[in-house]
């Protein structure tokens, strides 16, 4: 995740007519709210990011590339996406211009049932995100979430810890079939980080790395650092099925020292929300 400070680094491309989006009307949206995003300065700004975002050659290699990953599934019928980090977007461009992409796969994929969750996501970004028809999780999971349908999971720039909550809850290979991990690369992270630190803080992430499939998203989008260094990840059945049995059975649940990753327990000791 991202603060509001963070800088962009321009590349330049080529521009295609935008796409116009409808947004909901002045009267249909709140003039206060609890917190300091304007909500609809935000929807408005979100909707013009959209457009940007489907016209955008970033856009159309990744979902080509993520429809490819589907295509090596059984099942290509996505039934789910959740977002966890997604950061605070009514107050950081870069979080705001990842939710725009997310909402674009969404759109592309017709996925209906989406959720996000992050501790520091304000009551007025609960509701743009209620307005825009996404669920909101309420409680602070640490990413350990389950699924037994096929979910894309969307990590923007998160901890490491938090992809690896997510592959030890999942870790079975039938759990796992259905899981879709679009984040940082896993390759790159197991080349930058050294073993013994990564099987401290990220000990699944290590163990799977040898047979996820991962895709390098191009980092040709219109700010180099708002999607650098991600990938989409899939677990084919083919080599889920070559993972020995004893694999799966060591399968501890991770423990943490000093960690990025907000807790639950962090979380209610800052009393975030």
């Amino acid at each position: 995740m991202f603060s509001s400070q963070d800088e962009f680094k321009v590349v330049h491309r080529k521009k295609r007519k935008p796409r116009n989006f409808q947004i909901l009307n002045q009267k249909d949206v709140p003039t206060e709210t609890h917190s300091n995003v304007d909500v609809q300065h935000t929807l408005s700004r979100l909707a013009s990011l959209r457009s940007d975002m489907i016209t955008s050659d970033f856009f159309e290699n990744s979902v080509g590339k993520l429809r490819q990953c589907l295509n090596s599934l059984p099942d290509l019928d996505v039934r789910q996406l959740i977002c966890f980090g997604i950061g605070s977007f009514g107050s950081c461009v870069i979080a705001m211009h990842q939710l725009a992409f997310v909402l674009e796969v969404i759109e592309a994929l017709k996925i209906v049932n989406i959720k996000f969750y992050d501790p520091v996501l304000t009551e007025a970004e609960k509701d743009i995100l209620n307005r825009l028809g996404c669920g909101v999780i309420n409680e602070n999971c640490e990413g350990k979430y389950p699924v037994d349908c096929i979910t894309v999971f969307y990590l923007p720039h998160c901890p490491k810890q938090l992809t690896n909550n997510l592959l030890w809850k999942n870790w079975k290979p039938e759990l796992l079939k259905n899981v879709i991990i679009i984040g940082n690369s896993i390759e790159n992270m197991k080349s930058n980080t050294p073993e013994r630190f990564l099987r401290q803080d990220a000990g699944y992430v290590l163990r799977c790395s040898d047979w996820v499939t991962e895709v390098p998203l191009e980092n040709n989008f219109q700010f180099d650092d708002v999607f650098n260094d991600t990938a989409i990840h899939v677990f084919c059945c083919d080599k889920l099925e070559e993972v020995s049995q004893r694999e799966w059975s060591d399968n501890a649940e991770p423990k943490y020292g000093d960690t990025e990753l907000i807790t639950a327990q962090l979380e209610e000791k800052l009393n975030i929300r």
